[in-house]
């Protein structure tokens, strides 16, 4: 599990070099309320990408994760990642897990 550091988007265009080989155990990043993951499936059979949202409800059951069918070849951006969905166990990071990572790529990216 690798916690992403963000890309800064630049009126110039950002290096698709930026990309990170998604983390078979899942990848976190720090909230920024104009951040977003940016996960590509250049495999050939589509991944589901969860976010986990920490806590509970204020009826005392898990809050439901947030997961996003990502279709082969597709790319999903995933935002904005805003301080409510830190987990306060894990220092206030966003934590992602991916069915799937073979041949994906993951960034995390603020405007």
């Amino acid at each position: 599990m690798a916690t992403l550091t963000y890309i800064q988007a630049k009126t110039s265009g950002v290096a698709a070099a930026a990309q990170a080989a998604a983390s078979v155990g899942g990848d976190k990043v720090t909230p920024n309320d104009r951040g977003m993951l940016v996960f590509r499936n250049g495999d050939a059979a589509s991944k589901t990408v969860t976010l986990v949202v920490p806590g509970n409800t204020k009826y005392g059951i898990a809050n439901p994760d947030v997961t996003y069918t990502v279709p082969a070849g597709a790319t999903a951006y995933i935002g904005p990642l805003t301080a409510d969905l830190g987990d306060p166990a894990d220092t206030n990071l966003i934590s992602f897990t991916y069915s799937a990572v073979t041949s994906c790529t993951v960034s995390a990216v603020t405007i």
